[in-house]
C-alpha cells in the first residue's frame, strides 16, 4: 500500500512539465517584425557587405488600429527609390495592406539620411532597452558597403535613432494626420 505522501509525491512526478517562459521579445519584439515584413512581401535583407544601398524602418504602434509603416530605401544613380507599404488593423487578423506607389526623391535626400545613419545606426550606443510590454516599437535596418546593421527600440526618446527615424518616415511619403504624427513624435 502506498503512503498518501509518497502517493502526492508521485503524482506531482506524473504531472506534464510546465512549458518555457515566453523569450524577452515575445510581443513586441524582432518575432513580430519578420512577420509583418513577411506579411507585406517584404524582402530579407542580405546579413552580408553589398554594393547597393538599402535602409528599412519598421514603425509599429502601440495600438492595432493605428497604422503600421514599413518603408525602404534604395538609392539609385539618379534618384532616392522609397517603397512604402501601411498595415492597419494587423490584430488579431491580417490587416488591411495598402502599398504606395513607389516614390523617386532628388539624390540630395539620400545624403540627408546617410548623414542621419551615422550617428543614429552605424555609430548609435544605445543605453540598455528594459523589457516594455506597450509602446511604439522602431525597428531600422540598413545594408551596403559597411555590412549590415539593425536597432530595435520600444518609442525612443530623443536621440540620433529617433532623429533618423523621422528623417526616413518623412521620406516615406506618408501624409500623416495630426493624430498620428503626435502618437509617433510627440515629447519624446
Amino acid at each position: 500500500m502506498i503512503s498518501p505522501i509518497s502517493f502526492l509525491i508521485l503524482a506531482g512526478a506524473l504531472q506534464p512539465p510546465l512549458p518555457p517562459p515566453p523569450p524577452k521579445d515575445f510581443v513586441w519584439g524582432l518575432p513580430l517584425v519578420e512577420k509583418v515584413l513577411a506579411t507585406l512581401s517584404e524582402p530579407k535583407l542580405p546579413r552580408t557587405e553589398m554594393p547597393e544601398k538599402v535602409v528599412r524602418i519598421v514603425m509599429i504602434p502601440a495600438f492595432p488600429e493605428r497604422r503600421l509603416v514599413v518603408s525602404r530605401l534604395t538609392p539609385r544613380a539618379d534618384h532616392l527609390e522609397v517603397v512604402t507599404k501601411t498595415l492597419v488593423d494587423w490584430l488579431p487578423g491580417p490587416g488591411r495592406v495598402s502599398i504606395l506607389p513607389v516614390t523617386r526623391l532628388a539624390p540630395g535626400r539620400w545624403n540627408e539620411i546617410e548623414e542621419a545613419l551615422v550617428s543614429g545606426l552605424w555609430r548609435f550606443k544605445p543605453p540598455p532597452d528594459e523589457r516594455v510590454l506597450d509602446g511604439a516599437l522602431w525597428f531600422v535596418e540598413a545594408n551596403g558597403p559597411r555590412g549590415y546593421h539593425a536597432l530595435l527600440r520600444h518609442s525612443p526618446t530623443n536621440n540620433p535613432f529617433q532623429t533618423l527615424c523621422k528623417k526616413l518616415m518623412w521620406a516615406s511619403g506618408i501624409d500623416f494626420s495630426e493624430e498620428e504624427f503626435i502618437s509617433w513624435f510627440a515629447a519624446r
